[in-house]
């Protein structure tokens, strides 16, 4: 199979061949027909064409010693500060210019990509893998001193600005009508049995029995007689009340824990249904109490600690970022939820549309200059010899350039053989 990149020198050497084979038989006198001549007279305009399309296709990649023309060969070498200047110009102004970007992605959907990507990440791997890259960067670094000093200040500044109530009320309520809440039911139940099983809680609240029986004891001179009677005898233990109690508050909250419909919970249920209705409402007491306690976490001393042990919590989880982790799982989650939820809601999605359109077409217009310095630096001859260039624009174009040069030698035969027949014919 003929290369391609041969075609033009097979092209011109057949040309020249025949030229010559019939001149020399024509003068030879071995052929003698009109039909000879007329082929003679396209081999030879074939030869020109061939020849001035070689010159031409030539003179742009290297110089072509003639006499007189050889300083208008070598093209691209001679003329390549303004071929830059022409690129940069075309791609920074034309091709890339801030309105063909616009026109560009005004019909791209963010929400409809996004989408597409997560359906086609049924597993969620790529997009774990996406977010463990992510993190991993930060996940030293969040429980740094510094970066926890702004997370303080800034929460110190904000919190008490923020209207948390009504949200508040509206989350509560919703977790506790769908039955969420259960699973936090039998984590804080756990926690209090473990509390009450610790024996320094036998001495505080026996300590508090004691008090509040001499408190009792101080209101009139019955009870102090009655209680202290009881005292002396031996009748009254402090330490065994307060186990007693102890015991069964435990049993109570054993049999909470266990039970849904437990007297307990479902009374605290209500009460909480009836403070969070109050909050959706926004019932001034219930707004103003949780009001209070966000400014009394804005101006605790403890905030900063606080802030410190949850840093280090999220970073040590962060740390643990590979796709298993339960940080970037818990990150897959919140994304795939997010993007169902705005391919489900097209007021939403054509909004995030639009503020990622004008977020890549802003982008592009503050930093159009750059789109041309890119390309000005790519084709710095510090970093693109002229050698280098001739060879990437000959492996692209080549393969055309040897077309061109065939079809001259085609063209150039064709229009040959017409003149000879129109000159036989005027004959």
């Amino acid at each position: 199979m003929i290369s391609r990149r041969r075609l033009g020198a097979y092209s011109l050497a057949t040309c020249v061949a025949g030229f010559v084979s019939l001149e020399a038989a024509l003068a030879a006198g071995w052929i003698a027909h009109p039909a000879w001549r007329v082929l003679a007279a396209g081999f030879e305009a074939g030869t020109i064409g061939g020849l001035a399309d070689w010159f031409a296709v030539s003179a742009l990649f290297r110089r072509v010693p003639i006499p007189l023309i050889s300083r208008h060969t070598d093209i691209i070498r001679r003329n390549r500060s303004r071929l830059t200047a022409a690129i940069v110009d075309l791609v920074q102004n034309r091709w890339l210019s801030p309105a063909a970007v616009r026109a560009k992605i005004a019909g791209f959907s963010l929400v409809d990509a996004l989408a597409r990507g997560v359906e086609r990440d049924a597993g969620g791997e790529r997009l774990a893998k996406l977010c463990s890259s992510l993190l991993t960067p930060f996940a030293p670094h969040l429980a740094a001193p510094a970066v926890v000093s702004v997370v303080t200040a800034a929460l110190a500044r904000e919190l008490p600005r923020l209207d948390l109530a009504r949200p508040l009320g509206e989350w509560l309520a919703g977790r506790i009508a769908e039955g969420s809440h259960h699973r936090l039911w039998g984590a804080g139940l756990d926690l209090i049995e473990t509390a009450l099983a610790d024996g320094s809680v036998v001495d505080v609240l026996s300590r508090h029995i004691e008090t509040a029986a001499r408190d009792y004891k101080d209101q009139g001179l019955m009870k102090r007689l009655f209680i202290g009677g009881a005292e002396k005898l031996g009748a009254v233990d402090y330490g065994d009340a307060a186990r007693v109690l102890l015991a069964r508050a435990r049993d109570l909250a054993g049999e909470a824990r266990g039970d849904a419909t437990h007297p307990l919970r479902l009374r605290i249920d209500e009460a909480l249904i009836g403070f969070a209705s109050r909050l959706a409402a926004g019932d001034a007491e219930a707004v103003a109490l949780v009001a209070s306690f966000q400014e009394r976490i804005a101006a605790s001393p403890r905030l900063e600690g606080a802030v410190a042990l949850a840093m280090a919590a999220i970073g040590r989880a962060a740390a643990d970022t590979g796709p298993d982790g339960a940080l970037v799982r818990a990150a897959v989650g919140l994304a795939r939820a997010g993007i169902a939820d705005l391919a489900q809601r097209p007021d939403a999605g054509a909004a995030l549309d639009g503020v990622f359109r004008d977020a890549v077409a802003g982008i592009v217009e503050r930093n159009h200059a750059l789109i041309g310095d890119i390309v000005r630096d790519s084709l710095d001859p510090a970093k693109l010899s002229d050698e280098e260039l001739i060879r990437q624009v000959e492996d692209k174009v080549g393969d055309d350039l040897q077309y061109i040069r065939l079809n001259g030698a085609v063209v150039g035969g064709l229009v040959g053989v017409l003149i000879a027949v129109l000159r036989l014919w005027l004959e």
